[in-house]
């Protein structure tokens, strides 16, 4: 009986610290949104070269001095080694019909040749490209050097817009906010593509490049505390 009357002491303990211990903590949950917008400085431009010939030899040799003389020229335009990048290389057969029939006409080696730039030069790097030998462009995509400083402001934004909608909602109300319980934190940074284009006529000295402006928006989902 005495053991009996124990564990229900002790149960009824438990039972009181555990009920002491639980959270009632009044939350309030709100959405805060910021965007900031920014005229991009940064590009990377997709280039590519094809040759084609009966010998796939013939091919690959055309399209090795191709390629040369497009990185000597980009050289000389101030475009660093380490900001061209060779993405892709093939040789492929290219068949045509005659007579309903399946012929071997010869082969295509290709290579594409991905270009770092600041915004002001693109124009130039496209016109010397094409100059140089570029048959085929494959779009532009800008960006921004500074994105990175850029999210953090939106997400101070996006903070200050969460507290006063909380403070709007608790408005009247006798509550005040007294601190966060959780973040959540839900950023979209988009680079921009321009456009996308087969040839440029080789008398442009530089392509004309409008770069448009790039948002950075940042949503948060803020948990507050409120007495």
């Amino acid at each position: 009986m005495k053991n009996f009357l124990g564990i229900f002491v002790f149960l009824m303990f438990f039972g009181a610290v555990f009920a002491q211990s639980q959270d009632t903590t009044r939350t309030i949950t709100v959405n805060g949104l910021a965007e900031v917008e920014v005229i991009p400085d940064i590009c990377t431009i997709s280039l590519g070269v094809f040759v084609e010939d009966p010998d796939p030899a013939r091919a690959m040799s055309g399209l090795s001095d191709k390629m040369s003389s497009i990185l000597r020229t980009l050289a000389q335009l101030g475009v660093k080694k380490e900001k061209m990048k060779t993405a892709n290389l093939q040789l492929e057969p290219i068949y045509e019909f005659q007579n309903e029939k399946q012929v071997l006409k010869g082969f295509r080696a290709s290579e594409d040749l991905v270009v770092s730039s600041p915004v002001n030069d693109a124009g130039k790097v496209l016109a010397a490209a094409v100059k140089a030998g570029v048959n085929r462009i494959g779009g532009i995509l800008f960006d921004y050097s500074g994105k990175d400083s850029l999210q953090l402001v939106a997400i101070e934004l996006a903070m200050k817009d969460a507290r006063v909608k909380a403070e709007r909602a608790l408005a009247g109300s006798g509550y005040n906010i007294k601190g966060i319980k959780t973040i959540n934190i839900q950023s979209s940074i988009p680079s921009i593509p321009l456009y996308r284009a087969e040839a440029f006529t080789k008398s442009l000295t530089e392509v004309p490049i409008e770069q448009g402006t790039m948002k950075i928006s940042v949503s948060v989902f803020v948990v507050f505390n409120f007495e």
